[in-house]
């Protein structure tokens, strides 16, 4: 009877033990299972920079030019600059710029006071802005503007009309750049390269202002050659990709 009762005991605790490692073994199992379902799920990402450059040529040239002059008599000194200023735009129409490519940037008129602050007159600035696509008719233009009696010139920038081809082909560059770099590294730390996550831009400026006849230069002094040159649109991405 004694040696039943003991046979029962140890198969009760065999039994337990069995069980419990039963349920350690399916516990790790489960945790396992669970893991890798994280883990696949988890966003992993890794961002690569790419920078892009297109050089293109100038296509279009902005002249600034106008009349200052300073008095006692405000309406004489708007009377004098509208009858220059409009010979200058009249005598600028008749070599073939287009109405829609002049304009007026500029008109101010300023007290002047002396040194016990009473107003001792005026000083009166009209300027306009010419944009030009014939860069032939640059120094024609600046002849016109001193036959009519404007008397200061701000200067020549030169840009491209429609920056958004030049953009275009530094963007592309940039992003094949940036994906290059990606190509070439992911596979290199043994994970391999997923879909785009996002794409951040960042654009240069695609004009560059060059002074040739000198900010605020009078126009009666000797035009130089004035070359246009080349501009070079620069675009920078960052791109972040998924990794597996």
């Amino acid at each position: 009877m004694e040696d039943q009762v003991k046979k029962v005991e140890v198969s009760d605790r065999l039994f337990k033990v069995i069980a419990i490692l039963i349920a350690a073994i399916l516990v790790n199992i489960a945790v396992g299972l669970i893991f890798r379902a994280l883990d696949r799920d988890l966003p992993r990402e890794m961002s690569f920079s790419g920078e892009g450059r297109a050089v293109v040529k100038s296509d279009v040239a902005v002249m600034s030019f106008g009349y200052n002059a300073s008095g006692g008599n405000a309406k004489v000194l708007m009377g004098e600059s509208s009858k220059k200023v409009g010979s200058a735009i009249e005598a600028i129409k008749k070599l073939g710029i287009d109405e829609a490519d002049i304009k007026t940037t500029r008109y101010s008129l300023t007290p002047q006071y002396d040194a016990y602050g009473k107003p001792s007159g005026y000083i009166f600035d009209e300027s306009i802005e010419v944009k030009l696509k014939d860069f032939e008719k640059i120094e024609k233009v600046l002849d016109e503007a001193a036959k009519a009696g404007m008397n200061m010139v701000d200067g020549v920038t030169f840009r491209l009309d429609d920056p958004e081809a030049a953009l275009s082909e530094a963007r592309d560059l940039a992003i094949e750049n940036a994906r290059k770099k990606a190509e070439a590294v992911v596979p290199a730390l043994g994970l391999r390269l997923g879909k785009v996550l996002y794409m951040y831009e960042e654009q240069f400026p695609v004009y560059s202002e060059k002074d040739d006849l000198g900010a605020g230069a009078p126009v009666e002094y000797a035009y130089p050659t004035i070359e246009p040159g080349q501009e070079e649109v620069t675009v920078r991405v960052n791109i972040s990709y998924r990794v597996k």
